[in-house]
């Protein structure tokens, strides 16, 4: 069934190079401006935001939880993009994103108790990529792309005071993050666009620790984020 499912993307890809070519090419010049020449353009798009975590050696010793598990629901995410044009297959791009986002954390205590804990998140990440893209097939060329950046959670409840009887689970205001990914570019009479796919993972640790079994069960958390998005430029 696998090797079925590979042969018909293989068919579908060699398929459409074909009808690319088949096709009037659109804007041949794109890609070939001068270095250093800029382009703008929105995107639109759906993320998913995970947690990759790591249990505290007291959840292993300890026998007041039993489970914990971490569900996550599709967001949306909207920006522009600025790309700076190097070389005919290079780019220097950036695409700041509001990334709206939310998951929860599900506690599943001895005594058969769950507790659940939402962390709504409001990310607005810059990042700084280099965009490596194929010889051109008529209107389509391939890509890849990949590189860091910084992300500010404008939603994040860091330092306030939590109530002792129920207290919040809380990550950081401030994100660092590798990431990448590919894409297509398609090239059109009057603008290019981009479906495109990245994975998005922090350096750093995003729990806002406090003295709960809710954040000391834990020894870090950190985002990984997929991004499935759609550029127009």
């Amino acid at each position: 069934m696998k090797r079925f499912g590979w042969l018909i993307c293989l068919v579908a890809l060699t398929s459409s190079v074909k009808f690319a070519k088949a096709q009037t090419q659109h804007n041949p010049y794109y890609d070939l401006r001068k270095p250093f020449a800029f382009h703008f353009g929105f995107t639109l798009g759906t993320n998913f935001s995970d947690a990759k975590y790591a249990f505290d050696g007291s959840f292993f010793t300890g026998d007041t939880l039993k489970m914990v598990d971490v569900s996550y629901a599709p967001g949306i995410t909207l920006g522009p993009v600025v790309n700076m044009h190097l070389r005919e297959r290079l780019d220097i791009r950036s695409v700041p994103t509001l990334n709206i986002t939310g998951r929860s954390i599900n506690y599943t205590f001895s005594d058969a108790t769950v507790k659940n804990k939402s962390i709504e998140s409001v990310y607005l990440q810059i990042p700084l990529l280099l965009k490596y893209k194929s010889e051109r097939h008529g209107n389509l060329r391939f890509y890849t792309i990949g590189g860091g950046g910084y992300g500010w959670d404008i939603a994040s409840k860091e330092g306030r005071v939590k109530d002792p009887f129920d207290p919040e689970v809380t990550f950081t205001k401030h994100n660092y993050y590798w990431t990448y990914g590919c894409g297509l570019d398609m090239y059109f009479k009057y603008f290019k666009f981009s479906p495109e796919i990245t994975i998005s993972n922090n350096f750093n640790n995003i729990l806002d620790f406090d003295e709960s079994i809710y954040t000391t069960t834990f020894s870090r958390i950190r985002n990984r984020m997929i991004l499935i998005s759609f550029h127009f430029e």
